[in-house]
């Protein structure tokens, strides 16, 4: 029976080349006798155990190197579906992880929000916002004068900022130096005069325009009507009388009197010999004699005059 079982151990590796027994026997006639049976038994037992084990150790080198492989291929649907949920896996970084990264590096530094009343960084593309004005003004900008504003997009609006004195209107200015941008007082309501530009550009200046009539002596006007602002006679070089004012705001000196030319004018009783056609006889002397007047041409003296006295 053992030799039975030697030879059938011992004839698999034939068989499974596709020999018969016969075959076997032929090729190996000391294991198919009596006396090389059990030497024949053991051979075979240690060429099966051989050719298991290096069958084995063979399965094993295909199981390493199928680890192998799928550890080289790196992660598995399994795993990229896990990558997909945020886990981390051998093979790197997940997707969210980048986009979070992403997301770090494009909101680490917060983008200028206009309307907030914050200005920032002109570098960030903000000038002013609101109220803030990052401390800056009309006069800071090259201006004169004026009020910095901010617009809706925080921008600067320099539109009311002006510089008085350059001859240009600009902004809130009404006339600048002699440009009055085409007004006189006749525009501005009065009846002659100069008009003028105020020194901050702001208003003109009304003080050399007349407006004859009101009663108030004011700009050119020499009088107008009873203010004959502080003028007399005597202040015009006349020795006396009395001043009066035409329509047009205009002195009229017809009433003044210049004692001492000779003539006598409206106001002077006498002057010089000039009586107005008086004589002594009209003072009741009929002796005759001469008439004088006095040195402020106010009144005639009769001490010239003859008798017979009246």
């Amino acid at each position: 029976m053992t030799k039975i079982v030697a030879l059938l151990v011992s004839a698999l590796p034939l068989a499974a080349l596709g020999c018969s027994t016969s075959s076997f026997c032929e090729a190996r006639p000391d294991l198919c006798d009596d006396q090389g049976s059990d030497e024949a038994t053991e051979a075979n037992t240690g060429d099966t155990d051989g050719q298991t084990s290096a069958e084995t150790e063979g399965q094993d080198s295909v199981d390493s190197s199928t680890e192998g492989s799928e550890s080289e291929a790196g992660p598995t649907a399994d795993d990229d579906a896990e990558s997909e949920d945020g886990s981390t896996t051998d093979g790197g970084s997940t997707t969210d992880d980048d986009s979070e990264s992403e997301d770090s590096s494009t909101t680490s530094e917060p983008s200028p929000e206009c309307g907030n009343g914050d200005a920032e960084d002109a570098e960030d593309g903000e000038a002013c916002d609101g109220s803030d004005l990052n401390g800056l003004s009309c006069s800071t900008l090259g201006y004169g004068s004026g009020t910095l504003a901010c617009n809706a997009d925080c921008t600067l609006d320099t539109g009311s900022c002006y510089t008085c004195g350059n001859q240009q209107l600009e902004a809130s200015e009404v006339c600048d130096g002699s440009n009055l941008d085409g007004e006189t007082c006749q525009t501005q309501g009065y009846d002659g005069g100069t008009l003028a530009c105020a020194a901050n550009c702001l208003a003109f200046s009304t003080s050399s325009c007349t407006e004859c009539g009101d009663g108030v002596a004011e700009g050119t006007e020499e009088c107008d009507g009873l203010d004959f602002d502080g003028q007399t006679c005597l202040s015009l070089g006349y020795e006396g009388g009395g001043l009066s004012c035409t329509t047009s705001c205009t002195f009229t000196t017809s009433a003044c009197y210049e004692c001492g030319d000779g003539d006598k004018d409206p106001g002077e009783v006498c002057d010089g010999n000039d009586f107005d056609g008086l004589t002594c006889e009209d003072y009741g002397y009929l002796g005759g004699g001469s008439l004088s007047c006095n040195s402020s041409c106010s009144a005639i003296s009769e001490l010239n005059c003859e008798c017979p006295c009246p």
